[in-house]
């Protein structure tokens, strides 16, 4: 704030500064609410009612960037599954989902409809500490992923859109630990439409 003081008087003053944090890291990360005894840091759990105003329940198209941090030790955070996002009805019968897979390395994404697989791809490899760009466009006609500008499979694939009410990012939506992305997700961007694979190919470079 502006000052002046042309009399070199003494001038008091008080800041009062809110949720005064510091943490060594790379990237920014949210708030930790404490009030007066240190605490640490649990998980982000990020989800949203999805509705008609801005959903299309039989198109869309979701791009991700996201950075893996290492990779997790069996039974930790994020070590199996771990979900850049979610879309469901609030159960894993109805679903579609982007995240890695056991292993941490290859980029996972399924849609299951009434409790059935109707859709999965599973090739594409991604490094830790990287920034990673991933996208899936799915309608009931076809679904494809790509990531980092490569798409995955030789075509597209057939698939029905499981009715959804609930988006969630970084976790599953059971909020599982080990489902629970391990790392940053920097920015999810959301189109209720099925975008060409070209674009979607444009969009993760």
């Amino acid at each position: 704030f502006p000052s002046h003081d042309t009399a070199s008087a003494a001038i008091d003053i008080t800041l009062r500064v809110g949720l005064p944090q510091c943490e060594l890291g790379t990237y920014v990360s949210s708030v930790i609410p404490t009030f007066g005894l240190p605490g640490t840091r649990g998980r982000d759990e990020a989800s949203a009612a999805v509705n008609a105003s801005w959903y299309n329940q039989t198109a869309g198209t979701i791009i991700v960037e996201a950075v893996r941090d290492t990779i997790p030790a069996p039974g930790s955070l994020g070590a199996s599954y771990g979900r850049f996002f979610s879309v469901s009805d609030g159960t894993l019968n109805n679903a579609y989902s982007c995240g890695t897979i056991a292993a941490q390395v290859n980029v996972y994404t399924a849609v299951t409809s009434g409790g059935v697989e109707t859709m999965a791809f599973s090739s594409l490899p991604m490094t830790a500490g990287a920034i990673t760009r991933c996208g899936l466009a799915i309608s009931n006609a076809s679904a494809r992923m790509a990531l980092n500008g490569t798409l995955s499979g030789a075509s597209d694939s057939t698939c029905t859109m499981p009715t959804a009410t609930t988006m969630t990012i970084g976790q599953r939506s059971d909020f599982s630990l080990e489902t629970t992305w391990s790392g940053w997700i920097r920015t999810v961007n959301y189109y209720p439409l099925r975008l060409p694979n070209s674009t979607l190919q444009d969009l993760t470079a």
